[in-house]
């Protein structure tokens, strides 16, 4: 389960601006921000060739939730909540192919996104619950599919500009922790913009990364009323408030399951591309999860991996 939020040519400097929380189990194997050289070889030089997808990467299924390419192609993900499969009452199918593999579909595919979703709307059934977000820098296109409401067509939408964000309902869901980290996103960006910061940011300077990651993807705060998301997902109160704030504590899982990563991307207007990762970690040990080198549990997290590539 994921949070995402994007400012889409909201700011003079960026083209787009996106900022990622990544839920997972710690015990479902990951690989943090890299870039893939599709794991087979090396690739010339220091940086990724025009086709390597530079993203973290889902060992379990090979795909991933949040990548990129030096050729300007951008991808994410995100599970679609369902309470019958979270309380017993159903299964998700196993006789499908993983969602990882969408945005890793698109990633090494010359088609534009909205062609693209297209042809995965065509096949939507064979996929479990999802939104996936797929863009083009250089064609300047953004757009949106999910195959859920479960039943409903899937409908391809090209994304206007603005300030987004998506969890784990739908593409119009207006949960109270995706209001909020749009509302930070949006401060945080109007601040850049009206400081002298933005006259360096036009220099060629990177986002602010680390306010970014502090001020909305590490944000614990609860929502007092979460009726609107029980609605939606049919999970209990309970739930949707353990799940309710931005950064999903690990506390509140034993130490198995919460925000695994937090990312921001920040594309240009011309063209220069930012990708930071800070990720936390927690491995298993027996039957007792225990802190692993990259956990912290303190409101500073470390910094995994950090890289910044031009288009």
């Amino acid at each position: 389960m994921c949070i995402s939020f994007w400012a889409l040519d909201e700011h003079p400097g960026f083209w787009l601006v996106l900022a990622v929380n990544r839920d997972e189990f710690h015990s479902r194997p990951t690989l943090a921000l890299h870039c893939w050289d599709d794991d087979e070889e090396e690739p010339e030089g220091d940086g990724p060739t025009s086709s390597s997808i530079v993203g973290g990467r889902d060992v379990s299924g090979g795909g991933t939730w949040l990548g990129m390419t030096k050729s300007g192609r951008l991808a994410f993900l995100t599970n679609v909540r369902e309470a019958k499969f979270l309380t017993g009452r159903g299964t998700e199918r196993t006789d499908v192919t993983s969602r990882g593999a969408l945005p890793t579909l698109f990633l090494r595919s010359a088609k534009g996104p909205a062609d693209y979703l297209e042809e995965v709307a065509r096949a939507a059934d064979d996929y479990n619950g999802f939104n996936l977000i797929v863009a083009d820098v250089r064609r300047r296109e953004m757009a949106f599919l999910s195959n859920r409401p479960e039943g409903a067509k899937a409908v391809v939408h090209l994304l206007r500009p603005g300030f987004h964000s998506l969890s784990n309902g739908g593409k119009d869901s207006k949960w109270w922790k995706m209001e909020r980290g749009k509302r930070k996103l949006e401060a945080v960006l109007s601040a850049l913009s009206s400081s002298s910061a933005s006259a360096s940011a036009e220099e060629g300077d990177d986002l602010p990364n680390e306010l970014i990651v502090e001020q909305v993807l590490h944000d614990r705060t609860k929502p007092d009323d979460v009726s609107v998301q029980t609605a939606e997902t049919g999970c209990t109160e309970a739930m949707e408030r353990d799940v309710g704030s931005i950064f999903v504590d690990t506390a509140l899982f034993d130490r198995a399951y919460g925000t695994r990563s937090m990312s921001v991307i920040g594309i240009r207007t011309d063209g220069t591309v930012s990708f930071f990762e800070r990720s936390l970690e927690a491995f298993e040990l027996g039957k007792q999860l225990v802190p692993g080198p990259n956990y912290n549990n303190s409101s500073t997290l470390p910094v995994s991996a950090s890289r910044r590539y031009v288009l």
